[in-house]
């Protein structure tokens, strides 16, 4: 319905980024079918908070975002050492090798 609304009013649906929270849902495998059939019909991803909850790098490699969203309180606890800033820094850098943005 999204996407023939899109249609309808001449918005691409490549410009609609869908904002996915990293929090536990209740089947894993409707969830990434889910993120498969907005991808399929054009729409961005975005996986907001990482670092909180259930995030962690495997997930990021399953479900391929277009933008991950760091959580503030876990970036503010890595910088408060050099080993936590070394790998964000790390985080980064792996997350625009796979053409990731990072937000």
């Amino acid at each position: 319905d999204l996407k023939l609304a899109l249609n309808r009013s001449g918005i691409g649906s490549g410009r609609v980024v869908c904002e996915l929270t990293e929090h536990k849902s209740g089947s894993e495998e409707t969830f990434f079918e889910f993120v498969r059939t907005l991808k399929s019909t054009g729409f961005k991803i975005a996986l907001d908070d990482y670092g909180a909850d259930e995030s962690d790098y495997g997930r990021v490699q399953a479900l391929r975002p277009d933008i991950v969203k760091f959580d503030g309180g876990w970036i503010a606890r890595l910088m408060a050492t050099p080993a936590g800033a070394a790998l964000l820094k790390a985080m980064v850098t792996t997350f625009k090798d796979l053409e990731i943005q990072r937000l």
